[in-house]
């Protein structure tokens, strides 16, 4: 597979000022976003003012999804993504949620936090209602399953950009039992079922390759890995490496698994 590593490239310590950065293409200083993550209480978010990555798309004739990981605050939700230029959303708006039950505990309280648009096509300007039908489904393999559905609802004549920031690898530590057995049962437990979200990750994102190449364009897209966030955006694929807590930013590889061989 043709690819290009980037071995200069530097992220924020953490979830929420680096996605920030990412879809504004501003730093933390800058959006207000940071130095720490947007906890559920926290009555702010992503200033509006600032123009992020999928309003681009949408303005270069895009169709735009986000399935995963938001975390840039929805104390209004009008600082959610279907207000902020995407066409759909399936995932959660905080982090830490549990992977199995979707749900998430903060200062004393507990919810589900888990959303799915009806629709791939129609859903900007309303904020999808919680999903309660996931219930069981490990969220790697759910944001995975929500790629198929788009891949095979979006118009053939629109380009497509899917932003999937994945849940893994972060906490808490959970995997389906079929990929912590992979690794020996003498391993200490935490790092036995971390080994087991990576498989699980690795494996989901070899799915996404089958889809985009059983839907005919995968000689059309451009697929990125990154560090730390967990993203993939036509495609964005995260493999979350151990941060050092010293440093102020993070040094991380970055690899473009695939480049465009068709710019009609």
């Amino acid at each position: 597979m043709e690819g290009t590593k980037l071995e200069m490239y530097y992220v924020q310590p953490l979830c929420s000022p680096t996605r920030g950065t990412l879809m504004s293409g501003r730093y933390p200083s800058h959006t207000g976003v940071g130095p720490q993550v947007i906890k559920p209480t926290h009555p702010y978010a992503m200033p509006k003012a600032e123009v992020l990555m999928a309003q681009k798309f949408k303005q270069a004739g895009y169709s735009t999804h986000i399935v995963g990981k938001w975390h840039l605050g929805y104390c209004d939700e009008r600082y959610s993504p279907t207000f902020r230029g995407f066409d759909s959303f399936t995932g959660y708006l905080n982090g830490a949620e549990d992977y199995f039950n979707h749900t998430r505990q903060d200062s004393g309280f507990q919810g589900l936090d888990l959303r799915r648009s009806n629709s791939t096509t129609s859903s900007a300007g309303t904020l999808p209602s919680a999903y309660r039908g996931a219930h069981g489904t490990y969220s790697t393999d759910l944001f995975t399953g929500e790629v198929s559905r788009i891949l095979h609802e979006r118009p053939s004549d629109t380009p497509t950009f899917v932003y999937m920031p994945f849940q893994s690898v972060h906490g808490p530590l959970e995997a389906p039992q079929s990929y912590i057995d992979l690794y020996p049962a003498t391993m200490e437990k935490s790092r036995r079922t971390y080994a087991g979200m990576v498989s699980a990750l690795d494996a989901a994102v070899g799915r996404l390759e089958d889809m985009y190449k059983q839907a005919g364009i995968w000689n059309l897209s451009l697929i990125h890995i990154s560090e730390p966030t967990r993203l993939l955006s036509i495609s964005y694929a995260v493999f979350c490496l151990k941060k050092k807590k010293k440093e102020t930013k993070i040094q991380q590889p970055i690899i473009q698994l695939k480049q465009l061989t068709d710019h009609t």
